[in-house]
Protein backbone atom coordinates (compact mmCIF):
# COMPACT_ATOMS: atom_id res chain seq x y z
CA UNK A 1 0.00 0.00 0.00
CA UNK A 2 3.05 2.35 1.11
CA UNK A 3 4.80 1.78 -2.09
CA UNK A 4 1.61 2.70 -4.59
CA UNK A 5 0.85 5.64 -2.22
CA UNK A 6 4.46 6.72 -3.19
CA UNK A 7 3.83 5.57 -7.01
CA UNK A 8 -0.08 7.68 -7.17
CA UNK A 9 1.54 10.95 -7.33
CA UNK A 10 4.37 10.09 -9.96
CA UNK A 11 1.86 8.57 -12.19
CA UNK A 12 -0.53 10.47 -14.02
CA UNK A 13 -1.79 8.15 -16.44
CA UNK A 14 -5.26 6.71 -15.02
CA UNK A 15 -4.75 3.41 -17.07
CA UNK A 16 -1.44 3.14 -15.70
CA UNK A 17 -2.56 3.44 -12.20
CA UNK A 18 -4.70 0.61 -12.30
CA UNK A 19 -2.07 -1.51 -13.17
CA UNK A 20 -0.42 -0.85 -10.22
CA UNK A 21 -3.38 0.45 -7.78
CA UNK A 22 -6.87 -0.22 -7.17
CA UNK A 23 -9.66 1.68 -5.38
CA UNK A 24 -11.51 -0.80 -3.44
CA UNK A 25 -14.75 -0.64 -1.41
CA UNK A 26 -15.05 -2.92 1.60
CA UNK A 27 -18.10 -5.20 1.25
CA UNK A 28 -20.57 -4.67 3.97
CA UNK A 29 -19.74 -7.08 5.95
CA UNK A 30 -18.31 -7.65 9.82
CA UNK A 31 -14.85 -9.19 8.22
CA UNK A 32 -13.91 -5.62 6.43
CA UNK A 33 -15.02 -3.32 9.32
CA UNK A 34 -11.98 -3.08 11.05
CA UNK A 35 -10.54 -2.02 6.93
CA UNK A 36 -12.97 -0.07 6.32
CA UNK A 37 -12.62 2.05 10.06
CA UNK A 38 -8.66 2.36 9.16
CA UNK A 39 -9.40 3.09 4.98
CA UNK A 40 -11.20 6.71 5.57
CA UNK A 41 -11.11 6.36 1.86
CA UNK A 42 -6.81 7.36 1.92
CA UNK A 43 -5.87 4.09 1.63
CA UNK A 44 -3.67 2.30 -1.57
CA UNK A 45 -4.77 -1.02 -2.66
CA UNK A 46 -1.85 -2.75 -4.67
CA UNK A 47 -3.08 -4.72 -7.79
CA UNK A 48 -1.17 -8.62 -8.23
CA UNK A 49 1.01 -6.97 -10.27
CA UNK A 50 2.15 -4.78 -7.53
CA UNK A 51 2.53 -7.21 -5.52
CA UNK A 52 4.23 -9.37 -7.61
CA UNK A 53 7.10 -6.85 -8.27
CA UNK A 54 7.60 -5.48 -4.56
CA UNK A 55 7.75 -9.62 -3.54
CA UNK A 56 10.24 -10.44 -6.09
CA UNK A 57 12.00 -7.27 -4.93
CA UNK A 58 12.12 -7.79 -1.63
CA UNK A 59 13.24 -11.81 -2.37
CA UNK A 60 16.30 -10.48 -4.20
CA UNK A 61 17.07 -8.23 -1.19
CA UNK A 62 17.29 -10.98 1.23
CA UNK A 63 19.24 -12.91 -1.10
CA UNK A 64 21.82 -10.07 -1.94
CA UNK A 65 21.93 -9.22 2.50
CA UNK A 66 21.85 -13.07 3.47
CA UNK A 67 25.26 -14.01 5.08
CA UNK A 68 26.59 -15.56 1.91
CA UNK A 69 26.19 -12.24 -0.02
CA UNK A 70 26.65 -9.27 2.58
CA UNK A 71 30.21 -9.24 2.82
CA UNK A 72 29.92 -8.45 -1.37
CA UNK A 73 26.80 -6.54 -1.30
CA UNK A 74 28.47 -3.68 1.35
CA UNK A 75 31.48 -3.75 -0.84
CA UNK A 76 29.73 -2.26 -3.54
CA UNK A 77 28.85 1.15 -4.49
CA UNK A 78 26.19 1.94 -5.98
CA UNK A 79 23.79 -0.77 -4.18
CA UNK A 80 20.32 0.82 -5.08
CA UNK A 81 21.25 0.32 -8.47
CA UNK A 82 22.75 -3.19 -8.07
CA UNK A 83 19.20 -4.13 -6.39
CA UNK A 84 17.29 -2.44 -8.90
CA UNK A 85 19.01 -4.09 -11.75
CA UNK A 86 18.86 -7.54 -10.35
CA UNK A 87 15.43 -7.26 -9.20
CA UNK A 88 14.03 -5.80 -12.34
CA UNK A 89 15.80 -8.73 -14.07
CA UNK A 90 13.84 -11.13 -11.73
CA UNK A 91 10.51 -9.59 -12.41
CA UNK A 92 10.87 -9.25 -16.30
CA UNK A 93 11.69 -13.02 -15.66
CA UNK A 94 8.88 -14.27 -13.11
CA UNK A 95 5.90 -11.65 -13.76
CA UNK A 96 6.30 -10.93 -17.94
CA UNK A 97 6.47 -7.42 -17.86
CA UNK A 98 5.64 -6.95 -21.85
CA UNK A 99 2.39 -4.88 -22.18
CA UNK A 100 2.04 -1.79 -22.84
CA UNK A 101 -0.56 1.09 -21.65
CA UNK A 102 -3.37 1.83 -23.99
CA UNK A 103 -4.14 5.45 -22.94
CA UNK A 104 -0.39 6.25 -23.01
CA UNK A 105 1.70 3.87 -25.04
CA UNK A 106 3.73 3.48 -21.82
CA UNK A 107 5.51 0.17 -21.28
CA UNK A 108 4.70 -1.60 -18.03
CA UNK A 109 8.65 -2.32 -18.03
CA UNK A 110 8.57 1.34 -17.20
CA UNK A 111 6.01 1.12 -14.16
CA UNK A 112 7.96 -1.82 -12.88
CA UNK A 113 11.22 0.31 -12.20
CA UNK A 114 9.28 2.66 -10.73
CA UNK A 115 8.24 0.19 -8.18
CA UNK A 116 11.21 -1.26 -7.86
CA UNK A 117 13.03 1.68 -6.82
CA UNK A 118 10.37 2.53 -4.71
CA UNK A 119 10.29 -0.74 -3.51
CA UNK A 120 14.64 -0.43 -3.24
CA UNK A 121 14.05 2.59 -1.12
CA UNK A 122 12.55 1.76 1.68
CA UNK A 123 14.39 -2.05 1.61
CA UNK A 124 17.57 -0.50 2.16
CA UNK A 125 16.37 2.88 4.09
CA UNK A 126 14.91 -0.24 6.65
CA UNK A 127 18.28 -1.95 6.80
CA UNK A 128 20.14 0.90 7.34
CA UNK A 129 17.83 1.53 10.38
CA UNK A 130 17.94 -1.63 11.78
CA UNK A 131 21.50 -2.09 11.76
CA UNK A 132 21.92 1.27 13.16
CA UNK A 133 19.60 0.77 16.13
CA UNK A 134 21.27 -2.87 16.56
CA UNK A 135 24.73 -0.67 17.17
CA UNK A 136 23.01 2.62 19.47
CA UNK A 137 21.34 -0.60 21.56
CA UNK A 138 24.43 -2.03 22.57
CA UNK A 139 25.79 1.03 23.38
CA UNK A 140 23.57 1.81 25.12
CA UNK A 141 23.47 -1.03 26.98
CA UNK A 142 27.44 -0.65 27.66
CA UNK A 143 27.30 2.81 28.60
CA UNK A 144 24.58 1.33 31.56
CA UNK A 145 26.74 -1.67 32.14
CA UNK A 146 29.42 0.69 33.43
CA UNK A 147 27.26 2.73 35.39
CA UNK A 148 26.14 0.13 37.31
CA UNK A 149 29.20 -1.29 38.20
Amino acid sequence: GYVGFKLKAKVACFSCRAELLTECDFPVDESFEYLSRLDRGRLTWPTDVMVDLVAQTIIVFKCLISPKNLKLFSAVGKQRHVLCHIALQRCEKVTGLQSKCTECGKALQELAKMTVKTVSNIALNNYTKQLTDGQSRAKTLRKLSTLVK
